[in-house]
Formats: structure tokens, sequence, C-alpha cells
């Protein structure tokens, strides 16, 4: 059935935002009295279709797709000599023209920055809410000998505190308490939070930071629950690691035949082997393949052997949540332990849980000790106790499935206008971060990008979780899909507006079987290109 509902909100969410974009083609034509032939969604035969004086609308097999089809727009066909010339695409001026090839991509713009402003003026705005403390230097650069501080926040904020307010600005999001922050030059920030259900006021001390985008204050606060995997993602030159064969992008899977998938794990075998003699196996899966290292830790500790080694970081995010449970997959680990859809948590091992992102951070002491966790819950008014046990798992395989519940505040008008343009400008950052570490070879635009398998799953998680995820998921999309078009490349909308340009600057029109031949190679190119990223979302799908 999930698959089912999946499919739909994909078929749904793809046409809505084909008719978004085909839309503002269609609209602006007909504003600039060009003769529009046929307005379709979807490819194939038609499924429905009405004729009016002057065009045909029609709804197609396949919705994947759509085309607004202008007398004129190519080469003239017979159906064009009977339109008048005054009426040709061809016969507009440049910017005429241009205007009707940029109003699709912008009509996806435009409707992703009002969809935005709809969604928190409608369900409200989340609270930014605590996952942990980053350490102070960074772990990649300590060195035998380094004192290593906390976070300015460590010990005022604790874990599942929701920022309110930041130096008396409304606190809306994690890059929004980061610009208050860095703009503060350094003079203390007074946060507003709320403890379980009783507001506070703190103060806090930034401290100048350094990172591969320069130095800014900061108060090492981390936004989502930090969980190191057993990936190295950076390891510094002449560190134990890098000297005995270890590289960045090793995975380490076992320790001496103890399976390993957290960086704690990691530590916890390599610390108890400490003092053996013996040469210790590490069993490495590096680019898809699987090799062994033997290490000897004869003189090393605990410093020593880890410094100059960053795992990777996983950001666990859960969002604003209260300590309810809103969903819960069947056959999850929370759900086989006993836990229902509606249960709430009010204590782990005794101490109070009063969001997910605290009941992270008991569970994952527990893990880290025990392996076993007691958990107080209150189900239809009654209390009780359940025990979980916790050996053999990760904190990712305890919370998968888990939904918890989510709490927002209502904001006004004015600020929803606000602060919905400010969340489209996160989101064009974010954009931007992805596309330039493409460019800079640092990720694949093959994994960085999805296919169809590959939203149609996304649509089909967010729509699982609630209607305002999902909507934000239309909002992103609709954005992407605008942007994207704008982009100079053969058979996508900006190239049509170069080739527009270009006339403007000759002064003579470019023959349309020379921009045909362009836009089919573009055309070509794309196809193969959403082939490639189709084929590794159904690859992640299966794990591989």
């Amino acid at each position: 059935m999930q698959i089912v509902i999946t499919i739909l909100a994909f078929l749904f969410v793809i046409a809505l935002l084909i008719f978004i974009h085909e839309a503002g083609h269609f609209l602006v034509a007909r504003w600039r009295r060009v003769w529009v032939h046929q307005f379709a969604i979807g490819f194939g035969p038609a499924v429905w279709k009405r004729q009016t004086p002057e065009t045909e609308y029609s709804i197609r097999l396949f919705p994947l797709g759509g085309f607004v089809r202008m007398a004129g727009e190519d080469r003239l066909s017979e159906e064009d000599k009977a339109v008048p010339h005054a009426r040709l695409f061809t016969s507009k001026r440049p910017w005429e023209r241009m205007a009707i090839v940029a109003a699709g991509p912008i009509a996806n713009i435009l409707s992703a920055i009002i969809l935005q402003i709809v969604i928190v003026n409608g369900f409200g705005i989340a609270y930014p809410e605590v996952g942990g403390f980053q350490k102070y230097p960074a772990a990649l650069d300590l060195k035998v000998g380094d004192e290593i501080k906390d976070s300015p926040a460590f010990g005022i904020l604790d874990v599942g505190d929701k920022i309110v307010e930041v130096n008396g600005q409304l606190a809306y999001s994690t890059s929004e308490i980061q610009r208050i922050v860095r703009s503060s030059d350094g003079s203390p920030v007074y946060l507003k939070i709320l403890r379980g259900q009783e507001i506070k006021e703190l103060k806090l001390q930034p401290i100048m930071t350094d990172n591969a985008d320069g130095s800014y204050y900061r108060i090492l606060t981390y936004f989502s629950y930090p969980v190191d995997t057993s990936k190295i993602m950076k390891l510094k030159k002449d560190s134990f690691f890098e000297k005995n064969g270890l590289k960045e992008g090793d995975t380490i899977a076992e320790v001496n035949g103890v399976s390993v998938n957290s960086w704690k794990q990691v530590k916890h075998q390599l610390e108890q082997a400490l003092a053996s003699p013996q040469p210790i196996t590490l069993k490495i899966l590096r680019e898809k393949q699987t090799t062994t290292v033997t290490i000897n830790l004869t003189g090393q500790t605990s410093p020593t052997l880890f410094a100059g080694c960053q795992p990777e970081t996983i950001g666990f995010q859960f969002g604003s949540t209260t300590d309810r449970i809103h969903s819960l997959d069947k056959s999850s680990f929370l759900e086989t332990a006993g836990l229902m859809a509606g249960d709430r948590f009010l204590a782990i091992d005794g101490k109070q849980v009063s969001s997910a992102m605290q009941l992270a951070a008991r569970i994952d002491e527990a893990l880290e000790g025990p392996g076993v966790a007691n958990v107080k819950i209150s189900r239809a008014g009654q209390e009780s106790t359940i025990t979980l046990n916790l050996k053999e798992q990760t904190l990712l395989s305890v919370f998968r499935g888990f939904g918890p519940e989510q709490v927002y505040r209502r904001v006004g008008f004015v600020q929803a206008i606000a602060i919905g343009f400010s969340q489209i400008g996160d989101f064009l950052v974010l954009m931007y971060d992805a596309i330039r570490s493409i460019f800079a070879g640092r990720a694949s635009a093959g994994d960085s990008f999805s296919g169809p398998v590959g939203i149609a799953t996304i649509i089909g998680q967010s729509l699982s979780i609630g209607l305002m995820p999902f909507l934000g998921l239309i909002a992103l999309l609709s954005l992407n899909l605008g942007l994207i078009n704008l982009f100079p490349f053969p058979a996508l909308d900006g190239s049509r507006i170069v080739f527009i340009l270009v006339e403007m600057v000759i002064r003579r029109p470019i023959p349309p079987e020379k921009e045909g031949i362009v836009h089919y190679i573009g055309f070509i190119v794309l196809i193969a290109f959403i082939l490639l990223v189709t084929f590794n979302d159904i690859r992640r799908l299966l794990g591989k």
C-alpha cells in the first residue's frame, strides 16, 4: 500500500510542477499575443483533451513532462501558415521571446517562494533544538598535550533545549542563529530557550574558530544529534593511522574479528587492546573492496592513537519534537520492543526525557555503557517501564522507523514572508554548495542528484512524516526545477535564452536547424544523465 501511495504522490507532485512550469510559458505567450497550438501535461496519447478555437488542452498518459507548442516556435509548419504573422513566436521582439522562455522557470521559483511563505504562515516554524556540543579545538587538529575544551554552550545549554530567541531576534533556523552569533563580533549573546515547559534566559560567550570557510565566531553547538560512524573522514599526514596504512575514506568494519559500526566502538575495542602486546587486525572497507591492516599498539596511548584522525559525523536530525511517538514502523526495533504510536517517554534510566533529541542522548549513553536501557513511558494515562536490550544495536538501528511528534510555533504574516524568503535563501546556499562540491571534485554528480526513483522515494518518505514536510519538499523541488532550467545547457530554457541573447548581439536570427541540433545533442546528454542517476537511485534502494 505504501508503494502505491508513494507512486501516486510522485505522479501528483511531478504533474503539479510541470503544470506550473508550462503555465508560466503559456500565460506570458498569451500576454504577448503568441498563438498557442497546444498546452499539454505529460507525453504519449491523450487521456483527456479539450479544443478551443486557438488551443488544444490535454492531459497525456505519461505525466513525466509537458509542453506548450507555439506557432512559429521552430520552423513554420502547415498549421503555422494559417496563423497571422503577428501571432508567430518568431515575429516577436527578442525581449518578448526571452520573457516567454524564462516564464516557466520563474513560475516554478515564484511558486516555491509563495508555498514556503504559506507553509510558515499556516504551520508555524520549528524550534532549533540543541543536539550536542563540539570540542575545541577540532579532533583533527589535536596534538599530544593539547588541552581539550568544550563548546562555550557546554554546561549552560542542555541537549533538547529549544532556542526561541538570540539577542532578541527570532531564532527560526540554525543558519539564522549562526548569522546572529557571527555578527556579534565576540560580544556575549543572550538566548531565550524552552527547556521542557519552562522558558529560560541564558548568556553565552562566542569564541573565534577556523574552518575551510574562514574564521568567525561560533558557540560550537550541534543542532542535530552527532553520530560518529566508523569511517575515517580526514587523516593527517604522519598520524598513527596514516603511518600504519589507513587512508581517508576507509571504513573500519572489524577490530580483531569484532564488528564495529561507530567510532565509539572502534575506540572501545582499540583502547581495550592497548595493554596487549599482540598485533591488532583491522578489517577495512576501501572503495567497495575489503582489505586487512595489522597494527601494533605497543607504546601507544589513547591520545597518540587517535590524534590527527577525524571520523565521519552524521547529524541525526529529528526536527523540533515533543516526548511523544507520532509514528512507528511495523517490525522496527522500538515497535518490536513493545512501544507504540502515542506512547510518551518520561525517563530513560531515571533521567527525564522531554524530546526526541534528549531520547537519542539517553539511548546513546546506554549504548556506550551497559547496553540496556530502562524506558519509563506513559500509555493512555498509565505508566509502565520497558527494558530495551541494546546489544548489537546502533543509534541508527534503534531509531529506524521512529517518527516523533513535532512541535511548531506560530508567527505573524509579515514574519512569515520574511522567514519564507530566508528559507528559500538557505535552499539556494545548499544548492550552490552542492554544485561547487561537484565542480571541485569533492562529490560525484551521479551521486549528488536524484532521478525519478530517488525523488519518488523522498516524496513518499516526506508524506509519511506529515503534510508540512511534504509541502516543503514540493517547494524545494519547484525551486530546483526552476533554477536548473535557467542553467545555460542545451535543451534547457537557459540555453534558449542564450541563443536569443546571441541573436541580439549579432543582430540576426540563428537558423532554427542549427539551434535544433544543439538542443537535440543536449537532450541526449540529459537523458543519459537521468538514466545514470536513476541507476544510482536503484542501487541505493537495494543497499549497494
